[in-house]
């Protein structure tokens, strides 16, 4: 399943400009293995979603992914769980509202938390800044979200 508002066309690999397939491994390695330094101003991939949020993809593997994430004020993801992956959010600027499980817990800057799999939650911004925060997922999110239809 995919985010509410999630553009259909496919990220792309700034490294390559070609589309990432999110099922399959695209890594953060040059073909000769040499490592390469990501970040928001050159990320894998870069994409919008929901209510003007930005994702910016910074490992993307099959086992692991890693995105810096921001939102906007009044930015709210829909409930949903993944069935596999266990995900942990991060927070660098701003304040976080999450709800995991039914209930709710506020993250500031510096804090972070472990949603289990399985587990109800979304993330939202009802501060008075833009949030900034860093998601990584075990395994790879890819097709593994499980859209609820509570908002």
């Amino acid at each position: 399943m995919s985010r509410v508002g999630l553009s259909t066309t496919p990220p792309i690999n700034q490294l390559t400009n070609q589309p990432i397939n999110q099922t399959t491994n695209t890594h953060s390695k040059l073909k000769n293995d040499k490592q390469i330094i990501v970040s928001d101003a050159r990320p894998l991939a870069q994409y919008k979603w929901g209510a003007d949020c930005d994702a910016y993809v910074l490992v993307d593997e099959p086992t692991l992914n890693v995105k810096l994430e921001q939102m906007p004020c009044g930015a709210c993801e829909t409930v949903h769980f993944h069935q596999r992956s266990q995900q942990f959010f991060y927070v660098l600027a701003g304040e976080a509202s999450m709800e995991i499980a039914g209930k709710a817990l506020q993250l500031r800057k510096s804090e972070g938390v472990l949603v289990e799999a399985g587990a109800r939650h979304r993330i939202c911004n009802h501060g008075t800044e833009p949030l900034r925060f860093v998601v990584t997922s075990q395994p790879a999110v890819g097709q593994d979200r499980v859209e609820l239809n509570r908002n």
